[in-house]
């Protein structure tokens, strides 16, 4: 069994030291809720603070997708809480539109849609 959740598995990504693909994997279906949970919490005070937390969250998800696959059948689990926290994200952002996709071998991803007049 693996006791590191996935904010253990991310402080080790993101220091350069690797996460575990496995811990990742195991971590998912019991870590991923209460991260996204947290996150969304984060969207109403800080949305771009939120947004970057997902992001790096992505990114460690779809790295440790490259050697487990399996994950991403667990992340379509929770499809419907990501769109939530990606709406109010973008809420808070002011963005035009949102979009997630989760495919092989791609991965998961997400991203955030801005209207850009010319001159401005």
């Amino acid at each position: 069994m693996y006791d590191a959740g996935l904010g253990d598995q991310l402080d080790k990504w993101r220091s350069g030291v690797g996460a575990d693909p496995a811990a990742v994997e195991y971590a998912v279906d019991d870590d991923l809720p209460r991260r996204l949970k947290q996150i969304a919490g984060t969207a109403e005070t800080n949305p771009g603070e939120a947004f970057a937390d997902l992001v790096a969250l992505t990114s460690l998800l779809n790295a440790a997708a490259l050697s487990r696959p399996s994950i991403l059948e667990k992340i379509t689990k929770h499809v419907e809480q990501l769109r939530d926290v990606l709406e109010k994200m973008a809420r808070g952002l002011r963005a035009d539109s949102f979009d997630i996709s989760v495919s092989v071998p791609v991965g998961l991803s997400v991203s955030v849609t801005f209207k850009v007049q010319a001159g401005q």
